[in-house]
């Protein structure tokens, strides 16, 4: 029977709540100072207290379990995703896609099942990712392409670059304009300049 719950949010004015703290006392059940019983203090001294009623009752949830935590998050990425969708993101399955909010992604970029953009990423317009590529804190001009099972992490790749399938990028990587980065090739802190290519079977690592 009781539609409205406290949400443990409080706005209080200063000069009202400190003098009201110095009356709490911890004479309950639980031998515990409650902040609500200030509430009932600034009521019985004749003080107007009040409340905001929330339109989305999500935002307020609570998180106390790993389930709640899993039903939080789930919330948070729908809501992610349906803003890049609104953006001009395509993002084939939403369900098996995964951007953190802190993620930007340009429009006509398709994101495939499986894909995950997390940390500082920041994503040009036209480009493709995936399917299950992984993207962490890494910088991708427009038209870049990340094939199938490719990770990306604190790299940049400019313009019109094509990495994978199965190819690893790794920090302190800089790929120039075009450059191509093919099967089970691996790269770390080097510089490619424009229009390099590493097809195959390759690593290239603290070069230029």
């Amino acid at each position: 029977s009781i539609v409205e719950i406290n949400a443990g949010i409080y706005a209080f004015d200063r000069s009202k709540l400190v003098p009201a703290l110095g009356r709490l006392s911890t004479g309950n059940d639980q031998g515990e100072y409650y902040l609500t019983d200030v509430l009932g203090m600034l009521v019985a001294d004749g003080d107007r207290v009040g409340v905001v009623l929330h339109a989305d009752a999500a935002e307020l949830a609570g998180i106390n379990t790993r389930r709640e935590l899993a039903e939080t998050e789930a919330r948070l990425k729908l809501r992610t995703l349906v803003r890049l969708m609104d953006g001009g993101v395509t993002i084939v399955d939403p369900l098996n896609t995964y951007v953190d909010d802190t993620v930007a992604v340009g429009s006509d970029t398709i994101l495939h099942p499986g894909t995950t953009l997390s940390g500082a990423t920041v994503i040009g317009e036209g480009c493709e990712i995936g399917p299950n590529a992984q993207i962490v804190d890494a910088r991708l001009a427009d038209n870049v392409v990340i094939r199938a099972m490719s990770v990306v992490e604190q790299a940049s790749i400019a313009a019109g670059g094509r990495i994978g399938p199965f190819a690893r990028i790794r920090p302190g990587t800089e790929l120039g304009d075009d450059v191509h980065i093919g099967n089970f090739v691996e790269v770390k802190n080097s510089v490619l300049g424009a229009g390099a290519k590493a097809n195959h079977l390759t690593y290239i690592g603290d070069a230029d």
